[in-house]
């Protein structure tokens, strides 16, 4: 039996392995030291034994004076922060080029478009870029090593891996060494093999990454440059900082969470494993213009008060100060305060021009009270088929009318899912930072087919096939010739049986919002499922870019109806009743209908919600409701709608759904097909005992079957029973990092916008 080594012994030699791989690589670590002429002993010696000698090569290292080790370590440190700089110099270098080619349109030679597709096309590498690449591998494997070199100067007690973990990593690195490809990808594989065999002995060690290694420390995967194949840069430099944090000793904790618990192998730490061609969609562009701004804060312009004469309602006088609002320039603000205190309403209040907003002075302070439903109100359409409100108007209404003008451009050949790039046949309407709807329709079921992943055991719609399905608002950020580069990764593929084709995106009303008001409704018996008397407070119809925002209601049938929107955004809604509405009889299905109902719509942003009442759905997607983001909410017993008609790509994040005994549990008639569409996303869902809660089920789906939507993907959230195999499960224990995928998704978004 060979006697056992000791830790020492084995951390050098896994030194040893990982400075001799990373020397076949080339000459990334500097000028190679003169290597001491080698004895008569050595010079005999086997093939064998000149390997193990290398694998030794530490010790002996170790054993020269501290002076040359120190200056060594001083060498790699110069060399590392000349690559950070050269690196930096490059992408500054590299954007200002792309942003001066981007705001003009010219005549480009064949080579200049192939350099601008690899710019542009996620995943695809731009010879171009190949420098870039390249230093992002040498800095990578510089401060890889060097970092070991410290760990081992700084005393391996601080380590907890035991010899055995060491020799297989040492092993790791070996096999890496052996067949690779490529020298460069394959000496950082091996690295990356190293962390991932000692990361399970990581102890508590918590801290950030020792300011020298500015690598690790800043790691982001590179704006333009991205690998064609193979396990890719980016995620084998998430890997490699995950071993170079463990072996620095300073980090194991969120090293040992990046690979066995806490984070995700969909996102990683900071994002540097999420990649928008697989399961999870990039949904940072949620929200009004897409997140890339604020919601608005004008100031006053009026008091609605200031309207109401003597004898006249405050509904009256509401109605006034709106109609006023409607006579000014669209091009101004229009701003109606709504003060302190209670008032009646009791007609529909209809928003039809862009920039004007009801501000209340706090939802806690100002309160519109509503004595009469819909249904008995004076000038309100009834619902047809004698149904009730069930999912139209309100008493505030935004009502628009899209602007159909013919369409910018046909768009051309095929681009895929995650690409960032689309060619069209005529770019002489377009320009760089427009904002346009990229539209997609079905013909003969082959969009909603490609909807469900293209899985043929998912029925199609009938009620959905042979029209306008998909509505997808993107901003231009480049032009060139037929070339258009667009802001967000495309969350679907673009085949040219989907009839693709740029619209404008023009309305008449948007950037109109509603705030700070409470709507108090009289307190009544809920009617019953689709046949609600109309107690509902807000209405977003064919607009885009408006707000609701401060908002509470009491006793509502339903409390935000959102149809044929895009880039609406509801931030902190809270939803109540003074006791039960719930009738207790056949079909009554509880004390309302809708918190939120986001159908036919695009980019709809829930940011805060609190539901105490039992309303049906509290918040959801239905019929062609795509890319919706609900976030923030707590409830005390809801759930988290998917109502079919190709509804779905909807994500749910930091949500408390209270007892969660029906949490995923979803409605919609049977007629319309699976719940959801391919790629909805469950991150960090949670009942308020942490107890698991049952899988996804509806009217007709069993709880977990497949009927209920293809490749659902969950993440921190505790399910239990079975359910379908092509929902990806990652039972992540709490805390989930991040909390709330979406605003990760934003901020990392922003930083990089902001770096740029």
């Amino acid at each position: 039996m060979a006697p056992k080594k000791s830790k020492k012994a084995a951390l050098q030699a896994l030194l040893g392995a990982t400075a001799d791989l990373l020397k076949h690589a080339g000459d990334l670590l500097g000028e190679p030291e003169e290597a001491e002429e080698p004895s008569d002993e050595e010079q005999r010696a086997p093939a064998g034994r000149k390997r193990r000698a290398a694998g030794a090569a530490p010790d002996a290292r170790a054993a020269q004076p501290k002076k040359r080790r120190q200056s060594r370590a001083q060498q790699l440190q110069e060399q590392t922060d000349a690559w950070a700089a050269r690196r930096q110099q490059e992408q500054d270098d590299a954007r200002a080029e792309h942003d001066a080619a981007s705001v003009e349109m010219w005549d480009a030679t064949e080579t200049e478009r192939e350099a601008f597709v690899g710019k542009h096309k996620y995943g695809r590498a731009d010879p171009a870029c190949g420098d870039t690449i390249e230093t992002e591998r040498r800095e990578a494997m510089a401060e890889a090593y060097n970092a070991m070199r410290v760990g081992l100067e700084t005393g391996l007690d601080a380590f907890a891996f035991s010899p055995r973990q060491l020799e297989q990593a040492t092993q790791a690195l070996h096999a890496y060494s052996v067949g690779r490809r490529s020298l460069l990808a394959g000496a950082l594989l091996a690295v990356a093999a190293a962390g991932a065999a000692m990361l399970p002995g990581a102890h508590a060690r918590a801290g950030p990454i020792p300011a020298q290694f500015t690598y690790w420390a800043g790691c982001e995967p590179p704006a333009y440059c991205q690998p064609a194949t193979g396990a890719g840069l980016v995620s084998v430099e998430a890997a490699s900082r995950v071993e170079a944090a463990a072996v620095i000793g300073n980090s194991s904790v969120q090293a040992a969470a990046a690979l066995s618990g806490g984070y995700s192998k969909y996102w990683g730490v900071n994002g540097e494993l999420f990649n928008p061609a697989g399961r999870i969609t990039d949904y940072s562009f949620a929200g009004y213009k897409q997140g890339n701004e604020p919601l608005p804060s004008p100031p006053v312009t009026v008091s609605y008060k200031q309207f109401q004469q003597a004898g006249m309602s405050d509904t009256q006088a509401l109605l006034a100060a709106v109609d006023w609002a409607h006579k000014q320039p669209y091009t101004t603000w229009c701003v109606i305060r709504i003060p302190a205190g209670t008032h009646i309403l009791n007609r529909q209040i209809i928003i039809r021009r862009p920039r004007l907003i009801l501000r209340g002075d706090g939802s806690a302070t100002t309160i519109l009270k509503v004595d009469n439903p819909l249904k008995d109100i004076p000038g309100v359409p009834k619902p047809k088929g004698g149904y009730g409100f069930y999912n139209q108007e309100a008493f505030i209404n935004f009502r628009g009318q899209y602007l159909r003008d013919l369409a910018l451009s046909k768009v051309t050949g095929t681009a895929a899912r995650g690409d960032r790039l689309i060619t069209v046949a005529n770019a002489s309407q377009l320009r760089v930072g427009q904002y346009v709807v990229l539209v997609l329709y079905d013909k003969g079921g082959a969009l909603n087919r490609y909807l469900m992943n293209d899985r043929k055991e998912y029925k199609i719609s009938g009620s959905h096939q042979n029209r306008l399905v998909v509505r997808c608002p993107v901003r231009i950020t480049g032009i060139q010739g037929q070339y258009v580069a667009l802001e967000r990764p495309l969350p679907f593929a673009i085949r040219q049986e989907f009839a693709p084709e740029l619209l404008p995106q023009k309305g008449t009303v948007y950037e109109s919002g509603i705030e700070g008001v409470t709507f108090n409704f009289r307190w009544a018996f809920y009617g019953g499922h689709h046949y609600e008397d109309g107690y509902n407070a807000i209405e977003f119809r064919e607009v885009y870019d408006c707000f609701a925002r401060d908002i509470a209601t009491v006793n509502a049938d339903s409390c935000v109806f959102i149809d044929k929107c895009s880039g609406v955004q509801i931030n902190n809604l809270k939803i109540t009743q003074t006791k039960p509405r719930d009738p207790k009889k056949p079909k009554s299905l509880g004390d309302g209908h809708w918190g939120v109902h986001s159908g036919s719509s695009a980019d709809v942003l829930v940011d805060g919600f609190v539901c105490d009442q039992g309303m049906l759905h509290v918040v959801g997607a239905d019929a062609m409701s795509l890319f919706a983001v609900f976030t923030n909410g707590v409830m005390s017993n809801g759930n988290l709608e998917l109502h079919r008609g190709l509804a779905g790509q909807t994500l749910f994040t930091n949500i408390n759904v209270g007892i969660g005994d029906h949490a995923f549990q979803s409605g919609g008639p049977a007629s319309s097909g699976p719940n959801t569409v391919a790629y909805t996303t469950a991150w960090n869902v949670f009942t308020s005992t942490g107890a698991a809660m049952p899988p996804p089920g509806s009217n007709t789906a069993k709880q977990g079957e497949c009927s209920f939507g293809p490749d659902m993907t969950f993440v921190g959230v505790k399910l239990k029973g079975q359910f379908c195999p092509t929902w990806a499960y990652e039972a992540i224990p709490n805390p989930v990092n991040p909390p709330n995928l979406y605003k990760a998704m934003r901020d990392k978004r922003m930083g990089a916008r902001k770096a740029g």
